[in-house]
């Protein structure tokens, strides 16, 4: 049987990006979520780049983790990966969102939505205000959830699983026109790689969220 991990691969930019080996990788569903997600902006046309495991700054010494961000020539788009299963229920407004399996077990989670509206306010900070670029909201479920039980009120942020992923952006990149040159997103992404790749010793003193 084809598992997730079929498709991982030693030598995938991504281990260079994220510092994580390829048995962390394996032995986590988070950073294997991440793993996809990464590999399918890989495919995206136009000119990119993506940043994997950022950590910004929030005041107070603290910083938030941001799974992935993509900079593109159309805009920046600030990635949640949520590699969950079993039904998930909330809506754009709940502080709290609910996971359900089929034994019953249920939890609670706090809104990606909210959670990434959060990286957003700390990541526009740190782009510079001569780029005329729209910083978007993504979040992005496994496929061993369903998510038809999420309610979104406005088109501010995409609500997605990893089948759907790609075809989601690219809708999004369609309507769009671009505002980056190469050389502003290569700018971007120089800028905004200092806040990866940093130490676990780093992690485990500085990361909170905020």
């Amino acid at each position: 049987m084809r598992t997730t991990f079929d498709t991982i691969s030693k030598g995938s930019n991504y281990y260079e990006q994220s510092n994580n080996k390829f048995i962390e990788v394996f032995n986590s569903k988070g950073l294997t979520g991440e793993y996809i997600v990464f590999n399918k902006l890989n495919k995206l046309p136009g000119y990119k780049r993506i940043i994997v495991n950022s950590y910004l700054p929030c005041g107070n010494g603290k910083f938030t983790e941001v799974d992935l961000i993509l900079i593109h020539e159309t805009g920046i788009y600030c990635i949640e990966s949520k590699n969950y299963g079993g039904t998930i229920q909330g809506h754009e407004k709940w502080n709290y969102w609910n996971q359900r399996f089929f034994n019953g077990d249920e939890f609670q989670f706090y809104n990606p939505l909210m959670q990434n509206e959060g990286h957003i306010r700390h990541l526009k900070p740190l782009i510079s205000k001569k780029y005329d670029v729209e910083i978007h909201s993504v979040i992005v479920f496994s496929d061993r959830s369903n998510i038809s039980n999420v309610k979104l009120i406005s088109n501010k942020a995409i609500v997605t699983n990893h089948k759907n992923f790609i075809s989601r952006i690219s809708e999004c990149l369609v309507h769009k026109i671009s505002k980056l040159s190469t050389e502003d997103v290569d700018k971007i992404y120089n800028e905004l790689s200092k806040y990866a790749n940093v130490t676990k010793e780093e992690k485990l003193r500085h990361i909170k969220n905020c």
